[in-house]
């Protein structure tokens, strides 16, 4: 897999809401490229192709740290109403990981 390349462009919510289908075809198209989303001003998430993610998680398991894989999404897009709420969750998980990494590599 390619080294994984943000864009260059930090989006809104407005915007990325205005354009999924262009950002996941260029996700899907583009392996290991991401493309941040903020709200307020603040970058929350990222939009990450399928087939990267589930690289990143195969990388995972086999550091020992692996997550249970949610169930496969193929074919399916679900819009949540609350995408804010969504938005937060997903900086959650992300800045969870990063302090999974960091203890990791601060106890090696």
């Amino acid at each position: 897999m390619k080294r994984r390349t943000h864009s260059k462009k930090v989006l809104t919510l407005s915007q990325a809401r205005a354009a999924l289908s262009p950002l996941v075809r260029e996700v899907a198209e583009s392996p290991g490229k991401t493309v941040p989303i903020s709200v307020r001003g603040e970058v929350k998430a990222y939009v990450i192709g399928a087939e990267s993610l589930a690289l990143l998680e195969v990388r995972e398991a086999q550091r020992g740290r692996a997550r249970p894989r949610p169930p496969s999404f193929e074919g399916t897009l679900e819009i949540v109403s609350d995408l804010e709420q969504g938005s937060r969750e997903a900086a959650l998980e992300l800045e969870l990981a990063a302090l999974r990494s960091w203890d990791k590599a601060t106890k090696s």
